[in-house]
């Protein structure tokens, strides 16, 4: 489940193992652009049994390089980056 807040253009999504903060949002067209603070945790390991590394690769997904950094980036492609985190 993702809780997703705003106060004053912020907005926090969390995840169960990540989280996208907002740290400023500008409106382009009828878009909300924002950029943003990350973090994620890996869940199992590269080196354990077959369904530890299975986890690790499946966490991995989706490449935090699509975040392009945390710069100029939709409230779609948040949300959905925190879910399939999740």
């Amino acid at each position: 489940m993702i809780n997703q807040s705003s106060e004053q253009e912020k907005s926090l999504f969390i995840g169960r193992y990540c989280y996208l903060k907002c740290l400023s949002t500008t409106l382009r067209g009828n878009f909300s652009i924002s950029d943003v603070e990350y973090c994620y945790c890996s869940v199992g390991s590269p080196n354990g049994t077959e369904e530890e590394q299975i986890a690790f690769f499946i966490s991995g997904i989706p490449n935090p390089k699509l975040l392009d950094g945390g710069k100029n980036l939709c409230h779609g492609v948040m949300d959905i980056w925190v879910g399939y985190k999740d």
